[in-house]
């Protein structure tokens, strides 16, 4: 199956589909920007199949508000007027002991 066709099956199951961005491993940036089709699959994945972005960084989450999603035209971004980061989210919640 497909990332696209996975994509859809989340949604239609009432799911929402997360990545990890920046600099996390495995991250959809581990697919490069070289060549136009490249860019444009990665566009056609965030514009239509992403909901969440899983970023470990602000600054990978300040480049994503600044440079990523104005260059693909996503211009509305107030759906992410707040970031919290893995690494607030982790020291927000000490592990017990």
């Amino acid at each position: 199956m497909k990332f696209e066709q996975a994509a859809e099956l989340i949604h239609d199951l009432g799911g929402i589909v997360s990545v990890h961005a920046g600099r996390k491993s495995n991250s959809l940036e581990n697919i490069g920007n070289k060549y136009p089709y490249k860019q444009e699959f990665k566009t056609d994945l965030v514009k239509s199949h992403i909901d969440l972005f899983d970023i470990g960084n602000l600054e990978d989450a300040n480049d994503y508000h600044g440079i990523v999603f104005p260059s693909i035209g996503f211009e509305d971004q107030s759906s992410f007027a707040q970031t919290t980061t893995t690494s607030q989210i982790t020291s927000l919640n000490p592990p017990a002991g």
